[in-house]
């Protein structure tokens, strides 16, 4: 993915290149969608949001660990005066309780990165249609993602436009 957008940002830059002379008249922008998004309180919100929406099931997972702690030490504790079956049916118990938390666990970490994915995507697109707002009432003939850049001057960059931009709207 990031050899393909540095093969496009190459593309395009030697596309810039040999265009004509009026070429030279195009007005550039460079945003850091990055930057932008880690000063904006929306992304700090995304955090607090998500952990509010999975906190049962977080606790609940907790509460299966301690659960789990229990049954151990007694195994361990008791194991002088159980009997092999008990040791057994214990040790089952205890296997079964620990592939039951797995499986909770492995599904509300797929879960959770979903919902991350589905947020951080929800305020990229924000982003870009703040960007796409200043290009056109600027009238940029381009805006480059700074990520994607080798080198560009600061005096290029509309990245503190955005961040203002998102923060006041």
């Amino acid at each position: 993915m990031k050899s393909a957008m540095l093969s496009l940002a190459f593309a395009l830059f030697v596309s810039v290149v040999a265009m004509p002379a009026q070429a030279a008249e195009m007005k550039v922008a460079v945003v850091d969608v990055r930057a932008v998004f880690e000063q904006l309180p929306q992304a700090r919100e995304i955090g607090q949001t998500i952990e509010m929406e999975f906190q049962d099931r977080v606790e609940s997972l907790r509460a299966m660990e301690e659960e789990m702690t229990q049954m151990q030490e007694r195994l361990q504790r008791d194991e002088a005066i159980m009997s092999e079956e008990e040791l057994q049916q214990g040790a089952m118990a205890l296997q079964e309780k620990y592939q039951e938390y797995q499986q909770r666990r492995d599904a509300l970490s797929e879960q959770l990165n979903r919902r991350r994915t589905e947020e951080r995507n929800r305020v990229l697109g924000q982003i870009q249609q703040v960007v796409n707002d200043i290009a056109e009432a600027e009238g940029f003939d381009l805006v480059l993602e700074a990520g994607n850049l080798a080198f560009s001057k600061e005096s290029l960059s509309i990245t503190n436009r955005v961040v203002q931009r998102m923060t006041r709207d």
